[in-house]
């Protein structure tokens, strides 16, 4: 039979088990409240850096007034095209700048409020397996420009209204002799017309870009490819800030030679 002693110690261990319980208990819940109040779609938290579909980004093409400029850490120039179809340069280096050139080429000859322009761009840049998305998806974004300016999706604009990509800089990371991942940051002007104010902003996009032997007469070519799900894409940041840096972009020099 157990004495009064141990009986009052074994109700003191039980006790302490459930204060460490407990205590262990309010821990997690906290955490889940911390967690929730990150993630909630009307949070403070979901309104700051939320990323975009479709691996692309964007931020106001804007620096801070009075800011110091910060010199791009890392320049490149892209190497040229060694041939044109049109006006549209083709047969890069088969090398990682080579990649990242061609991404560029697209993003600086293919967004348009044209989709005719636009779908003739991807049929040039896109890997043969993907070519016909790349064209609807072309098509799309065409629209999906006139829906932001407020103009109707199909037929004419008006004079003066235009969405034209200036490339900036670039991220890349080699997977291999043929495959790499390339991120594209260009400023981005927008205008719905002669009248109307022209606005500016950064738009970031990443995709993978693969080596195609025999996609041009003389030899191969890069040609990129569509994601069925969104990609890492390296955020938006303005040109002569800390931001710019930090976000581990690459200045471009020359885009063509």
């Amino acid at each position: 039979m157990s004495t009064t002693g141990e009986i009052q110690r074994a109700a003191a261990r039980r006790m302490r088990l459930l204060v460490v319980g407990l205590l262990a208990l309010v821990m997690v819940l906290a955490a889940a409240v911390v967690w929730l109040a990150a993630t909630r779609p009307d949070g403070d938290a979901a309104d700051q850096g939320a990323p975009a579909p479709a691996g692309r980004a964007s931020a106001p093409a804007t620096v801070t007034p009075g800011a110091a400029y910060v010199a791009p850490a890392r320049w490149v120039t892209l190497p040229a095209g060694a041939a044109q179809v049109d006006e549209y340069p083709v047969r890069f280096p088969h090398t990682p700048e080579g990649a990242a050139a061609l991404a560029v080429a697209a993003v600086e000859y293919g967004w348009s409020l044209d989709p005719e322009h636009s779908t003739r761009v991807a049929a040039l840049y896109a890997a043969p397996q993907v070519a016909q998305r790349a064209q609807a998806a072309a098509a799309t974004m065409a629209a999906q420009w006139r829906q932001q300016l407020g103009l109707p999706t199909a037929g004419p604009v008006p004079a003066g209204a235009h969405v034209v990509a200036r490339p900036i800089a670039v991220q890349w990371q080699a997977q291999g002799v043929d495959r790499v991942r390339v991120s594209v940051l260009a400023e981005v002007e927008q205008a719905a017309g002669e009248a109307q104010p022209a606005r500016a902003e950064l738009a970031a996009v990443t995709s993978d870009v693969v080596w195609v032997p025999g996609a041009n007469p003389n030899g191969g070519d890069w040609r990129y490819l569509l994601s069925d799900s969104p990609l890492p894409t390296p955020q938006p940041a303005q040109i002569g800030t800390e931001e710019f840096n930090a976000a581990g972009w690459t200045a471009i020099q020359e885009v063509r030679q």
